[in-house]
């Protein structure tokens, strides 16, 4: 089978999406597809250097090269993946039209599928052939806003990114304790996300208000706050901890590499991220191969990630009361208990959502007539 696979970028940033499509690459590769790969922002230095079967072009950012290019690959592919919703038009009408045979499928994740669409990006949709998307919560907001006939909507969920390694050594990391003056004793809550001021949905001001009841009875408890962010909401973060007397047991990290970030799950004892509007949650994979107590909210794709609370605690993220009652649950564990479950939350995490069960779901994916 011949794949045409088109996308934004996937090696030229960092984001869940962009990990998605630099997993779902790697997976085209390994499953033996003769696959182009063509970029409208990835750069021929940030494709690897590993594939051999897959072809690899950019656009460098020209978006009527991509569009005529696009075209001129289509012709000779069986399948075309589209990687996002801002691609589709009006690339995906133009294939139905001149090239009504091909098979279009439309990658999605969540708010920029949530939304309501503009006419040109409607158009787009109804073009495409089927639609994948990463979680249930997605795909009904899909069925519901856009009127998408259920049978068109493939699940194919994140996975474990190949390249995340969760930290081995035994005991917190040294240097993240010195870094942020920690004793090692602390009980650390931890959220991974973006700080962005036009999406405060993410849950963690609702875990700042909160800390306040945990830390009357827990006086060792800090909550750190890994991701970079726009200065508006950090400045109203900042403000809210000040606010709250709470400067000496909340630390924002700013930006963490992939690299180093394995240690910051490795450091904390929680992880928790009470989302309404999280598209699924590549974060929750990783605290959970790492070993940790998992908390989300029940509103959104986090219910796929946690697997209907299989793997985590799922909470209403507008509930002071559940997520205070739940982390007080979590940092008070025995830590004999934690260490007996962890081994089957990382064995059920990696059953559900390790690599080679993504490569599976996308070959029955592309495989379906």
């Amino acid at each position: 089978m011949r794949v045409l696979f088109l996308y934004l970028n996937a090696f030229s940033a960092v984001g869940g999406i962009q990990k998605f499509n630099k997993n779902l690459v790697r997976a085209l590769e390994e499953l033996v597809f003769d696959t182009v790969c063509y970029s409208l922002h990835d750069l021929k230095t940030d494709f690897p250097k590993t594939t051999t079967r897959t072809k690899f072009f950019s656009a460098t950012g020209n978006k009527v090269k991509f569009i005529i290019n696009s075209l001129k690959y289509s012709t000779t592919t069986d399948t075309i993946l589209i990687a996002h919703i801002n691609l589709t038009f009006p690339l995906a009408l133009l294939i139905k039209v001149f090239l009504p045979k091909k098979k279009i499928i439309l990658i999605t994740h969540g708010i920029e599928i949530w939304q309501n669409l503009s006419w040109s990006k409607k158009i787009g949709l109804k073009a495409c052939n089927e639609i994948v998307t990463v979680s249930n919560y997605t795909r009904q907001q899909i069925i519901n806003k856009h009127k998408i006939t259920p049978s068109r909507i493939k699940i194919l969920h994140n996975t474990i990114d190949e390249d995340f390694k969760p930290y081995e050594k035994d005991g917190k990391p040294i240097d993240l304790l010195q870094k942020y003056h920690l004793t090692g004793v602390e009980k650390i809550i931890l959220t991974v996300c973006r700080l962005n001021s036009t999406e405060k949905n993410k849950g963690y001001d609702k875990v700042i208000e909160m800390l306040p009841r945990i830390i009357k009875t827990n006086p060792s408890v800090k909550y750190i706050l890994v991701g970079k962010g726009d200065i508006n909401e950090i400045n109203r973060i900042k403000s809210l901890i000040t606010s709250l007397g709470l400067d000496d047991y909340v630390i924002l990290t700013g930006y963490v590499s992939e690299d180093d970030l394995p240690k910051y799950y490795a450091l904390c004892d929680v992880f928790i991220m009470p989302s309404e509007k999280e598209g699924f949650g590549i974060v929750f994979l990783e605290a959970l191969v790492s070993g940790k107590l998992v908390i989300g909210g029940n509103r959104d794709g986090s219910v796929d990630a946690l697997l209907n609370g299989r793997l985590g605690t799922l909470i209403n993220p507008r509930s002071a009361d559940e997520i205070y009652s739940s982390l007080l649950s979590k940092i008070t564990m025995n830590d004999e208990e934690i260490k007996k479950i962890s081994p089957e939350i990382k064995r059920i995490t990696q059953e559900n959502f390790g690599f080679s069960n993504f490569k599976k779901n996308i070959l029955e994916i592309l495989c379906r007539k």
